[in-house]
């Protein structure tokens, strides 16, 4: 496989971060009561949790700047895009505090999910230079579910997080919280992430194409036998493991031989300010289109199966006109998202 580290963006990831934006709707779809209530478990065992993918991707996006730049300036911009990934969720937080009716629409996400993220870029220092051999060992490490180690771990991070809630709390928000426990978590997702991805650049198609088939194969499998998305309780970390590795390959394959397409062109801008278009498609869905569609929910509730997939087909279809639209809008208007071109000048990367 050729190798994209050296290049100013790597497609596969600008793709994977904006499935990941489209999976910050799908929480909407499930509250709203538009798939039946017997398919709801399928989707969350088939379907990566959006900061799941997110914070995988931001571990992966640091192992590429890593390869790419002295560790001076890797490390210099690490802390810089620390103060300010910390600075963004901090004023989310406070927004959220003038403006409660954003929490319906999914924005309580946002502060929690930039606060860990920054603690979590600071764990990517030592991390993205280890071999292959360390990163899978610290990766084991540090997973959460495992017995013995996990549970010791865990049990350590609640102890920091009673610290924090004590002593910090006026540093942490409310809805950062448990800080430590979710550093910890996002912490393995994104080492996990940067592991999935180095066996990618080793053995590229070889590798992806078996597992994104694999995925695709369970997801039917799992659709037409609802109790076999019991094993994903069973097994959580494989699951996930599996779910991320999935979306990040087809991605990355996706992204290879569609390569100059317009179509994928325009598909990439999401993923290219995924910041900016994520707070604007939550300030959206909570302030307008949130709302806007629980008036048809009287419809929906007792209509027929197949008329609740239409449905859902149709908010699907509406989510990812809404999540283009902004993100065409915002590069017209700032040629760059305005969060993304903050962090870009604190940081020196984007």
């Amino acid at each position: 496989m050729a190798d994209t580290s050296a290049t100013t963006r790597n497609p596969g990831i600008d793709l994977g971060r904006t499935w990941a934006v489209l999976l910050l709707t799908l929480p909407f779809l499930v509250s709203l009561r538009v798939i039946p209530v017997n398919r709801a478990p399928w989707i969350f065992s088939v379907m990566p949790d959006a900061s799941t993918l997110f914070v995988a991707l931001l571990g992966i996006a640091a192992y590429l700047y890593a390869q790419k730049t002295a560790f001076p300036q890797f490390f210099a911009g690490t802390i810089t895009r620390f103060i300010g990934l910390y600075a963004f969720g901090w004023v989310w937080s406070m927004f959220l505090v003038s403006a409660p009716f954003i929490r319906s629409g999914g924005g309580l996400l946002v502060p929690n999910l930039l606060i860990t993220c920054s603690v979590v870029t600071l764990t990517t220092v030592i991390f993205v230079y280890l071999p292959l051999w360390a990163q899978v060992a610290y990766t084991a490490l540090i997973c959460p579910h495992l017995p013995f180690i996990g549970e010791a771990v865990s049990r350590a991070a609640a102890q920091g997080d009673i610290f924090i809630h004590r002593y910090l709390s006026f540093v942490v928000p409310a809805d950062a919280q448990p800080l430590v426990g979710n550093a910890l978590d996002y912490a393995w997702i994104a080492s996990a992430g940067v592991v999935l991805w180095r066996l990618y650049e080793d053995m590229g198609t070889k590798l992806a194409v078996p597992v994104v088939l694999f995925a695709l194969a369970y997801s039917a499998y799992a659709w037409f036998t609802p109790a076999a998305v019991k094993w994903t309780r069973t097994l959580p970390w494989l699951t996930t493991l599996v779910i991320i590795a999935a979306s990040i390959y087809a991605c990355a394959e996706l992204a290879r031989l569609l390569a100059g397409n317009a179509l994928l062109n325009t598909a990439l801008i999401p993923g290219q300010m995924s910041l900016s278009v994520s707070a604007v498609l939550l300030l959206a869905l909570g302030a307008g289109a949130y709302p806007a569609y629980q008036m048809i929910l009287p419809y929906v509730n007792g209509t027929s199966t197949w008329a609740v997939y239409g449905y859902a087909v149709l908010f699907s279809a509406l989510m990812v006109a809404l999540v283009l639209g902004i993100a065409v809008l915002l590069r017209k208007l700032t040629g760059r998202g305005p969060c993304e071109t903050s962090l870009a000048l604190i940081s020196g990367r984007g």
